[in-house]
């Protein structure tokens, strides 16, 4: 996804201080704790507008651009890469042949734990 390869590079710009974007240091400034909440908030506005109406995928893609946005900006913080992101999502695919974690099948929920 170029775009959001884009969009980090430009929000790493304004953790690095070469950039004055407004919006991104303002959630850099009001910290870790406030950037996390942003994440969550943004998640559970994804999932009210997925549950609202059977016609929600415009505001689907809205809510999910928010989330995207602010998620950078908290990887750009905690200096992750959309790239390391990636990595692991391919890690995944290749050690598990699905995209779900391991546990998270049909299968798995009448298995006992030992």
């Amino acid at each position: 996804m170029r775009e959001l390869d884009t969009l980090y590079r430009d929000i790493d710009a304004v953790v690095k201080g070469a950039s004055k974007g407004r919006k991104t240091r303002k959630l850099l400034d009001a910290g870790l704790l406030k950037m996390a909440k942003k994440v969550g908030e943004e998640g559970v506005e994804v999932a009210v507008a997925a549950m609202k109406n059977n016609s929600a995928q415009a505001a689907v893609i809205e809510e999910s651009a928010d989330l995207f946005f602010n998620l950078l900006v908290l990887w750009a913080h905690l200096d992750i890469t959309p790239a390391q992101v990636e990595a692991e999502l391919t890690r995944r695919r290749e050690l598990f042949g699905i995209a779900e974690k391991p546990g998270s099948g049909e299968a798995d929920k009448g298995a006992k734990k030992t």
